[in-house]
């Protein structure tokens, strides 16, 4: 399992509140971890280390979101998923990766992960 990269980068920095900015990062799925958020992983290799990235994306934040879904018919699809309220819990897939020029988010709070592993997503503040 990859070690998270919420939990270096608080290790490193010691503040939750900074910005971090990432940038060309490519997507291929969204869960829906509740009502108000959408959330997808990817990796990041930093120092020769393979880490995970959770980044969660309030629904404030849904228009820069579907900028990036270029395919009318995947972006209609992805709306209807968005709008379906048993789509908690569920994830959506892309056929081909979306991609977003910079993202920016803060530490969010530490959670439990599978086995002792714990995880600190990466709420996002800003999309480009």
């Amino acid at each position: 399992m990859k070690p998270d990269y919420g939990v270096f980068l608080l290790n490193s920095h010691d503040n939750k509140d900074m910005a971090h900015y990432f940038y060309g990062i490519r997507v291929d799925h969204f869960s829906r971890i509740d009502a108000e958020t959408i959330s997808t992983m990817v990796s990041k290799l930093e120092d020769s280390t393979e880490y995970a990235i959770s980044f969660d994306i309030k629904l404030d934040h849904i228009n820069k979101v579907l900028e990036a879904v270029k395919e009318p018919s995947v972006h209609s699809e992805f709306i209807a998923w968005l709008n379906n309220p048993k789509s908690l819990f569920t994830s959506f897939e892309f056929d081909s990766l979306i991609e977003f020029a910079v993202i920016c988010a803060k530490l969010g709070d530490i959670q439990a992960g599978s086995g002792n592993e714990n995880f600190i997503p990466l709420l996002v503040t800003n999309i480009e």
